[in-house]
């Protein structure tokens, strides 16, 4: 059973090592570029960019259904003949409808509100679904390899039009908006060409436009619950503190998407492996889920001090205020986490409606904490009202897969793991460079030690692929 649960991490650390050159490495780029966006814009302008992303985000996530993942799912069904070809222009057929409305309800906001780079904000939205759509399609013809290339392609032509735009042309926030759009529309453009995408599509049918738009509708709402879940605060953040607080509240949150890149990769791996036809048995998805569980704890215990010691270097100085919000960021970048992985088998089961239940009901937990929290705690509130709803989201899903698959999450594993969290946070606080180096260390060579079959699993592995 070792060397079964060894060879699966090893499958399972492959897939991610290939969403990580992808998706994460690509990402990880632009958080280096915090000391550009600290340094040379003022933390109102970055706080207005944030908060009309956010909003943008919210739109988007209500009208598009998450249909990309919905067409993933479907194409696994059967990777033969047209039913793939037939899949993905039906799904087209439903993107195209909600981008239809959204830039409508874009020119009804044009001419009633005076909105500053409304157009930006437009294409912003725009580019980033085609960018998920054309992804989620090339995962779902299953070359990963493409998809991380063009992720790559990506990011280094939003970080090169970035640093040129702002430092060398002098261009301000727009830039931010520019950068993101044109590295965007890049790959788009590649994978459209690698994968001879007008080559694997076939004439939509009503009743596959039908099937994945009852799909996909319940999930509108468990994408608005999820933006409410995870931005609502910035929204409130700016209209209760302001956008200078915004602005740090964003750059804040940079760090816990550091967490949020890599458990998108995760994600991808997991979808790779769960989204078949085939229902697994309950212990299985309990053993996937606790693992998983286990392994976001120690990296944030080990990413709170390196966090620590890698502040000073990557903010500027009219930034400082974020350093005690980043844990609470990192708490919430993990709930969030296991909360959609969990919600990745209910894709499984094809039990969306579920899926948006659960999210609706933390949805309005959040609401009910956020502005109370935040009034009180600041931001360090915001985000306890996120955990609060995330915690009972994963308390809900938990049971209600307990009583239909037999799964349950091992407390044994976790609950060591959370004191582990707890005392690499008070190391956080103290904020010495001298404490935090010694402590990381520590932890880096008691996760060497905790993980050592499984990285001498990977080692093996690639010892054996390079004989070859």
């Amino acid at each position: 059973m070792a060397d079964e649960n060894v060879s699966g991490f090893i499958s399972f650390a492959k897939s991610t090592l290939v969403f990580f050159i992808g998706n994460t490495l690509s990402k990880i780029i632009t958080i280096a570029l915090l000391p550009l966006y600290t340094n040379a814009l003022p933390s109102d302008d970055y706080g207005y960019f944030d908060v009309s992303v956010t909003l943008v985000t919210l739109l988007t996530s209500f009208l598009y259904c998450d249909i990309w993942a919905s067409v993933m799912r479907f194409m696994r069904d059967d990777l033969k003949g047209e039913a793939p070809k037939v899949v993905t222009a039906s799904g087209w057929v439903v993107f195209g409808g909600s981008t239809i409305f959204y830039y409508l309800l874009g020119v009804l906001a044009w001419l009633f509100f005076e909105i500053p780079s409304l157009g930006y904000i437009l294409l912003y939205g725009t580019a980033m679904n085609l960018q998920t759509m054309f992804s989620y399609i090339a995962r779902g013809w299953g070359d990963n390899v493409r998809f991380a290339i063009s992720g790559i392609i990506n990011a280094v032509v939003n970080v090169t039009l970035s640093i040129v735009l702002i430092l060398v042309l002098g261009w301000g926030y727009e830039a931010l908006y520019f950068a993101f759009v044109f590295g965007s529309a890049t790959q788009c453009t590649y994978l459209f060409l690698a994968l001879r995408m007008w080559r694997r599509i076939a004439r939509p049918k009503a009743a596959q436009v039908r099937e994945l738009f009852m799909y996909s509708a319940p999930l509108c709402l468990n994408s608005v619950a999820y933006w409410l879940l995870n931005s609502l605060g910035r929204v409130v953040v700016s209209v209760v503190l302001s956008f200078h607080a915004s602005g740090i509240f964003a750059v804040a949150s940079k760090f816990g998407s550091a967490i949020n890149l890599a458990t998108t990769c995760f994600t991808y791996a997991w979808q790779d492996i769960s989204f078949t036809s085939n229902i697994r048995s309950g212990s299985f998805y309990s053993r996937a889920t606790t693992q998983y569980v286990a392994f976001l704890m120690d990296s944030l215990a080990l990413l709170l001090p390196f966090v620590a010691l890698l502040f000073p270097v990557l903010v500027g100085s009219g930034y400082e205020e974020a350093y005690n919000v980043i844990p609470s960021f990192l708490v919430v970048a993990i709930v969030s986490a296991i909360s959609t992985f969990i919600g990745n088998i209910f894709y499984v089961i094809k039990d969306t409606k579920t899926i948006g239940k659960t999210m609706a009901i933390s949805c309005l937990v959040n609401v009910l904490f956020t502005y109370p929290l935040t009034m009180t705690l600041g931001l360090n509130g915001t985000n306890a009202a996120i955990v609060i709803a995330f915690v009972a989201n994963i308390a809900i899903r938990l049971k209600i897969l307990r009583n239909r698959l037999g799964m349950r999450l091992s407390l044994s594993v976790v609950l060591p793991r959370v004191v582990l969290v707890l005392l690499s946070g008070v190391v956080y606080m103290f904020n010495s460079s001298y404490v935090s180096g010694v402590f990381f260390i520590c932890l880096l060579v008691l996760m060497i030690f905790l993980y050592r079959r499984r990285i001498a699993g990977i080692i093996k592995s690639i010892s054996l692929k390079e004989k070859r």
